[in-house]
């Protein structure tokens, strides 16, 4: 609990959407900026996604790309960088590029947590 509110602390500022699941993929943070680009264009507020899962907040065809390699990053306990999708409020999706890492407490993952680069050029 202290790592985590140490960690709340640090990233509150940063200039990159930052979030931390648990391994149950229960959201458990979002700093300021990733609630403004993910959740606020939805109407959404954080208190609308804490303890909840991917699959109840962003239904089961977004959930289960989340949870593919969140999947491969417990597994492996190795960060991944990958490219996800976003939804609008238009029911839209964009997608952004994403660095997805294990969290770990003396060596065990006990969660997951990401930053998102930007958004996906197409190439």
């Amino acid at each position: 609990r202290t790592q985590l509110q140490l960690f709340e602390s640090s990233t509150t500022s940063l200039p990159l959407p930052i979030w931390i699941k648990d391994l149950d993929g229960k959201m458990l943070y979002m700093n300021d900026y990733c609630i403004n680009m993910v959740l606020k264009p939805l109407g959404m507020k954080f208190s609308d996604q804490v303890g909840k899962t991917d699959l109840e907040i962003w239904g089961k065809e977004l959930a289960d790309q989340y949870r593919k390699t969140d999947e491969r990053i417990i597994r492996y306990k190795k960060p991944i960088e990958s490219v996800e999708p976003v939804l609008t409020r238009a029911g839209d999706v964009y997608y952004v590029d994403v660095i997805k890492f294990p969290r770990l407490f003396e060596g065990i993952v006990v969660g997951v947590a990401g930053v998102i680069k930007g958004n996906h050029k197409k190439e």
